[in-house]
Parts: C-alpha cells; sequence; structure tokens
C-alpha cells in the first residue's frame, strides 16, 4: 500500500485535468494531521500538477496556511498541504455523496434530475461559501458541476476551495464552457466571472443542458465570444420560471450586466426558493437517501475497508459511470513498475481462495442478502456464504455434497433493487448460454463447468474454486510483478483465447477483475457472462462495459477474435504501466480516447521497459483490427519469443 506523507492511500477516486484523487486514510507515523479532527479517518489526497518554475512552487507553499485556516459549511475543507519527492500534495475532507456532474447525467428529456428548488437552493449554499473566499482572499479552483457535491446527508459542498485557480484555458469543450467571455480576452478573474460560471451552472442543472458547451474548443469559444447561449424554453416552466430573470443576468456577456455582488445572487436564489429556504436541508437529505441508497450503502462498505474493517470490500458505485469510476475500480492504481530482477512475494497474498471474479461488479460482505435471496441450498450445494453479487449475478461459495469440495455458485440475481437493476437482469437462456459456451472449450486456464441449470426457481452455473487471487487484487495490494511474470501472465491468457476462438466464441470481458493467478503463475480466465458466438448476435450488456470496449465496436458495433486481443493489450499495457492506455474525463471522453487517442508508448512511461515489448503491446492496441497480429495463437508465440 503507497504511503504518500501520513497518508496510506487505498485507492483512485478521479482523474483530471489539474490532478488525481486518491482515497486515503491517516497513517501510523509520526506526523500529526494539520487538521482538527481528522484522527484515523480517511480522506481525499489530491496529487497536484503545477506549472513548471518556482513561482508556481512558493505559491502553493504560500496558500498552505491560509487554506486549512478557511471553513465554510458549503465547502470541502482543507486539511494538509505537501511537498514530498518533488510532487504536490493536498488532504481534503472527504464528501460523501454525489457530484452535480453525476447529477446532470440523469436529467431527462430537458427535465432536471434534482427538484428546481433544491437546485437553486444548492446554488444558494455554494455561493455562500464563494463570497467568504472572496472576502477573506483565499482562492479556489474553477466552478464546474464537477467541482460541486450533493452529499448523502443534503450538505452542499465546493472542492477546491483554498487551491490556486489554474489560469491556463482547459482543453474539454464542456470545461471551457463555465469561461466568462472576458476571461478569453485575458482578464482576470472576478466576482463577476464567478457569477458567469454560476449562471452556467445553475442552467446546466436546471435542464440538463449547457448553454455554452459545443462539440469542439473552437465552437465553445466562438459561442462564449459571441453571448448567444441555448438557454432552453423549459425555463418559461412555471417552476423554472422564479430562476429566469436571474438566469439571464448571470450569463450576461458584458460583466456590467450582472449582478452586483455573490452576496446579491445569494439573495435573488433565496427569494426565488420562498418560505421552503430553511427547509431544504432536510429536503435535500431525504431526496439523496431515497434517489441513492445503493451508492450510499457502497460509500459505507468502502469507508469500512479503507479504515480496516475486513468484513467489507469496496465496489464501483452503481449507475452511470462518470470520471470518477475511471481507474477507481477497488486497487490501487499507483504505478507498478515491473522489472527483469523483481519476484513476486507468495507472502503478500492474504485474500481467500474463493476471491475469483465471476461476475461485473461485484460486492462481497453482504449476509443480510443471503436471508433475502431466500436460499441456503440450490440442488446438490449448500450454500456457505455469500462472495460477491451484482445487478445481474451473484456469486456464493458452496459445497459439492457428492465430490465433497468447495466450489463456486453462481446465481442469476432474482432480487432487482432498482428499476435499471430489473433491466439488467439476463434472461434465463441468456444466463445460461454461458454454460454452454464453457463446455465447448478445453483449455487450461479456462475453468470447467461442474453443474448448470435450475432448481427452485433458481437458474445457476457452478464452477471449481479458482486458484489464487484476482490479478486485479495482486496489482493492487501483491508484490510488484515481474516482466517475466508479466508475459507469462498474457501469454497463457493468449493460449486460452485462442481456444474459445477456435471454438467459435469471443470472450468479451478481458480485464484484471476476471482473472486469478497463483503463486504459481497458474492463470485462469473467468466470468464467461458475455461470451458470445463469432457468428451470433453480442451480449446485450457489452456496451455498458467501459473498460473492455473496443474502436471497432464502438464505431461499427463489431466485437471479434481481434477485439479480445485488444482487450488483452490493455491489460498487458496495466501490468506494464500500471495505468490504462486510454483515459477520459467522463464517458463521453473516455470512448472517445479508444476511438482516436493513440496510446503513449509504455517505455515513454518507463525508459526499463523493452522497446520491443512496448511495439507487441501497441500492436495489439491498433485501432485497425487488422493491424493487430493474426490471432492470439500469434500473441502467446512473440511474448514467448521476448
Amino acid at each position: 500500500m503507497r504511503q504518500v506523507g501520513q497518508y496510506a492511500v487505498i485507492c483512485r477516486l478521479a482523474s483530471g485535468e489539474l490532478g488525481d484523487a486518491y482515497l486515503a486514510r491517516v497513517g501510523d507515523n509520526n506526523r500529526k494531521p494539520a487538521g482538527a479532527g481528522v484522527g484515523a479517518g480517511a480522506v481525499v489526497v489530491k496529487v497536484i500538477r503545477l506549472p513548471a518554475g518556482r513561482e508556481a512552487r512558493e505559491a502553493f507553499l504560500r496558500e498552505s496556511a491560509g487554506a486549512q485556516s478557511f471553513q465554510h459549511p458549503a465547502a470541502a475543507r482543507i486539511l494538509d498541504m505537501f511537498t514530498e519527492s518533488g510532487e504536490y500534495f493536498v488532504a481534503m475532507e472527504l464528501i460523501a455523496g454525489q457530484s452535480f456532474e453525476s447529477l446532470i447525467a440523469r436529467s431527462e428529456n430537458g427535465a432536471s434530475f434534482i427538484p428546481p428548488q433544491m437546485v437553486g437552493w444548492a446554488v444558494s449554499e455554494l455561493t455562500a461559501a464563494l463570497s467568504a473566499c472572496h472576502a477573506r482572499g483565499i482562492p479556489y479552483r474553477p466552478i464546474s458541476a464537477r467541482h460541486l457535491m450533493l452529499g448523502y446527508d443534503g450538505r452542499v459542498a465546493m472542492l477546491g476551495a483554498g487551491l490556486s485557480p489554474v489560469h491556463a484555458e482547459p482543453k474539454l469543450p464542456k470545461n471551457l464552457a463555465y469561461w466568462a467571455p472576458e476571461l478569453l480576452e485575458g482578464e482576470p478573474r472576478s466576482e463577476k466571472t464567478t457569477m458567469f460560471a454560476l449562471g452556467v451552472l445553475l442552467i446546466e442543472t436546471l435542464t440538463g443542458t449547457s448553454p455554452f458547451c459545443r462539440d469542439s474548443i473552437e465552437e465553445t469559444r466562438a459561442c462564449l465570444r459571441s453571448g448567444v447561449s441555448d438557454v432552453p424554453d423549459k425555463l418559461d416552466e412555471a417552476a423554472l420560471a422564479p430562476y429566469k430573470p436571474l438566469l439571464l443576468e448571470l450569463v450576461a456577456k458584458n460583466p456590467a450586466d450582472r449582478p452586483s455582488s455573490l452576496t446579491e445572487v445569494r439573495k435573488r436564489l433565496v427569494e426565488a426558493i420562498g418560505d421552503n429556504a430553511g427547509k431544504m436541508l432536510s429536503q435535500a437529505a431525504a431526496f439523496m437517501s431515497e434517489a441513492f441508497a445503493a451508492e450510499r450503502s457502497a460509500h459505507t462498505r468502502l469507508l469500512r475497508y479503507a479504515l480496516n474493517d475486513s468484513r467489507f470490500v469496496p465496489r464501483q458505485p452503481a449507475g452511470n459511470q462518470t470520471a470518477e469510476d475511471f481507474d477507481s475500480r477497488p486497487t490501487l492504481k499507483t504505478a507498478r513498475v515491473v522489472r527483469k530482477d523483481a519476484r513476486p512475494d507468495p507472502s503478500a497474498e492474504t485474500a481467500d481462495m474463493q476471491s475469483g471474479s465471476a461476475g461485473e461488479g461485484f460486492v462481497a460482505g453482504e449476509p443480510a442478502f443471503l436471508e433475502e435471496l431466500s436460499v441456503h441450498r440450490v440442488g446438490r450445494y449448500p450454500i456457505r456464504r455469500l462472495l460477491r453479487r451484482s445487478p445481474t449475478h451473484v456469486l456464493l461459495e458452496a459445497i459439492d455434497d457428492e465430490q465433497k469440495q468447495v466450489v463456486l455458485l453462481k446465481l442469476r440475481n432474482e432480487i432487482a433493487q432498482s428499476e435499471q437493476e430489473r433491466r439488467l437482469m439476463p434472461t434465463e437462456e441468456l444466463f445460461l448460454r454461458e454454460a454452454e459456451i464453457v463446455r465447448r472449450i478445453s483449455h487450461p486456464a479456462i475453468p470447467a463447468i461442474v453443474d448448470a441449470g435450475q432448481d427452485g426457481g433458481h437458474v445457476y452455473i457452478v464452477y471449481p474454486a479458482l486458484p489464487g487471487v484476482t490479478l486485479e487484487h495482486r496489482m493492487a495490494h501483491g508484490a510488484p510483478i515481474s516482466l517475466d511474470e508479466a508475459l507469462a501472465i498474457v501469454g497463457q491468457l493468449a493460449d486460452a483465447l485462442a481456444a474459445m476462438h477456435d471454438a467459435g466464441y469471443v470472450h468479451c470481458g478481458i480485464k484484471p477483475q476476471n482473472i486469478n493467478i497463483d503463486e504459481d503463475r497458474t492463470t485462469v480466465l473467468s466470468d464467461f457472462s458475455q461470451a458470445s458466438p463469432l457468428d451470433g448476435p453480442l451480449h446485450p450488456l457489452l456496451s455498458r462495459d467501459l473498460f473492455v470496449l473496443t474502436p471497432e465496436f464502438l464505431t461499427q458495433n463489431i466485437y471479434s477474435q481481434a477485439s479480445d486481443q485488444f482487450a488483452l493489450g490493455t491489460v498487458l499495457y496495466q501490468l506494464l504501466t500500471g495505468t490504462r492506455p486510454f483515459r477520459g474525463l467522463d464517458d463521453h471522453a473516455y470512448r472517445d480516447a479508444i476511438i482516436h487517442k493513440a496510446a503513449r508508448s509504455p517505455n515513454e512511461l518507463d525508459s526499463r521497459i523493452d522497446p520491443t515489448i512496448s511495439a507487441i503491446v501497441l500492436r495489439m492496441l491498433a485501432k485497425d483490427p487488422a493491424k493487430r497480429f493474426p490471432n492470439c495463437r500469434a500473441v502467446k508465440q512473440i511474448l514467448s519469443d521476448a
């Protein structure tokens, strides 16, 4: 587990233009937390990307005391600012909730996901915090939907209070859309530019539409300079009409046409809310509790995991994936560059031998779920414990009464907790297709089906217990993976995929959490739930799994043998560099990167990686399937020769 200053890093939470954010806990070394009340709790540690030069470094250190002294109910508190090994870090309060970016993503047909009065109240709270920053001369990061949180307890919190704004023009249209026109002309930031960003945020949250964002930076810049916005007609509806006069003033092209101060903006927002202003906090808490029950539960599990409660393990949040999900599967995404002289340490592995993945997004440690499922035995398999579950599958540890051995029992998840989960539930035929496919493939790295069928209304598949731990777990918590070991793992997988392709199927789910390895380098491929025939229809849920998607699938809806090779190349890239080859701040940007952006050569990220190995990986990741290796058997051969 990586130690940064006094903080033990747990996993990556987010990555953006300005830096990366990690979940961490206060470690046990002697330096005490700068922020009162931190204790041994969970915090967010951000790696800050500063412009080169002494001036930026001195400004960072100069701001440290002021940032830590600033406190406001609507601002996430800065707890610590420090440097280590030439890098700059900020430790800040962890806010349990959802970003406005994710809330806006849930808007449908031009209607706000959040009640309009609640939107106005939330932005009024943000405005109060911003006004306090201006009054005390406290800097803050640019206003955007991504930097505003609505907590599960109803609290509104802005992120970045106390951190200097980045003056460089944003690289993404959606971020540039918050810039006041005068900023494009080189004018300094002011209350007036902040008002403009608040107006954009309000319109975007109320309608689900950004008034100035266009498809490209150039188009967005031109739109801002023209002052012609897409203020939707939805603002004329009765619930939104009270905000329209203020909104039109906030996004006025001429700063003189905007309100006189942030204090005035807040006053007018509170007036628009009316008599309910004093009730908004409790109403927001009730709204978030109902709308995000599953996410709040997942957050609680993640915190318990972070604070060393071994009964719980983290999972990614339910619902739409956002930037916080990319690289935030429950692993440490710190760089683990492989070295020729590195050797695995078997003592580093502490996970249960049955921790192999059998489906996307499973969660362990929920004993109450078994009672809800109302099943303690399926066929000849008495259930010992729940291992993991997802909206579509449940993985259980069971005993085979005939063979007297531990097995993995995979059930279709019959308990749909939301409309979304009900839509995801596979049909009986689709669920059992996995067993039919696996039975037709014979390879040491592909587990044999023990049993499959129905019992008491439950549809099930039985696998033998998988060896070792998932590759995801090993990358996060185990010893560094040597180059020889990485090539051996991927070589075995390539051979298994070749056998699968020979049988007429594609896996469609190659990623670290679906790969098991043990200390002897025995590698097993798991989770065939999305496997599909080469000449038949693809699994309907494939498009939801962002981290196995390929350029040809995104552009032509094609998933072939070459697509599995592309996904395998992504795994090898992660083993070599500790990061994914493609990145994006949201799902659209991530898909765009897969289609259009070339992966950086691994030996650019670490010069110790052999250029020949880098070339192999980049060929596997070629955008054009025809430019990849002819088949996975060829991949195995070239890795054996490397």
